[in-house]
């Protein structure tokens, strides 16, 4: 076994690290290089980014700045959740009126064919389930094609 080392340093540190790898925590831990390490970061640590500004790479994902320019990362994080919620609104309304006239073309179908409410609920659904899912193919076909064309 490894001689036993104590660190406190500011207040901040109070560990003691027995062996090479095998760390005991007080507060805080923090993990000691040791000889032969370099303080660059691993190529391909999925957590770390390439900052836009000044393409320094290390950066954590979820930073909120760059720590070497101080290009700020939440404007961009706010900008995209605020996309990500207009597009979840968009397709909120999408259903509402989808669910709307369901239940219209439901009402019409029970009052036309003189059969109860429950089976025009029913098939009102399954109309408004082949008109949803046929828009929904048109527009999966369209998006390909038009990723398709960009492409060439």
């Amino acid at each position: 076994m490894a001689e036993q080392d104590t660190f406190n340093s500011n207040d901040r540190i109070n560990q003691s690290v027995l062996g090479d790898y095998n760390q005991v925590a007080g507060r805080d831990i923090i993990i000691h290089a040791t000889s032969g390490q370099d303080d660059k970061p691993a190529p391909d640590n999925p957590n770390l980014i390439s900052c836009p500004a000044c393409n320094k790479y290390g950066v954590f994902r979820g930073a909120d700045e760059c720590p070497s320019c101080n290009y700020s990362f939440l404007n961009n994080r706010l900008a995209a959740e605020a996309a990500a919620r207009s597009v979840r609104d968009k397709g909120r309304v999408i259903l509402s009126f989808l669910a709307l006239g369901t239940l219209l073309i439901a009402m019409w179908i029970a009052t036309e064919f003189q059969i109860s409410l429950s089976k025009g609920l029913v098939c009102g659904a399954m109309i408004a389930l082949l008109i949803y899912s046929g828009g929904l193919w048109l527009l999966v076909k369209f998006n390909t094609w038009n990723k398709f064309r960009h492409d060439k």
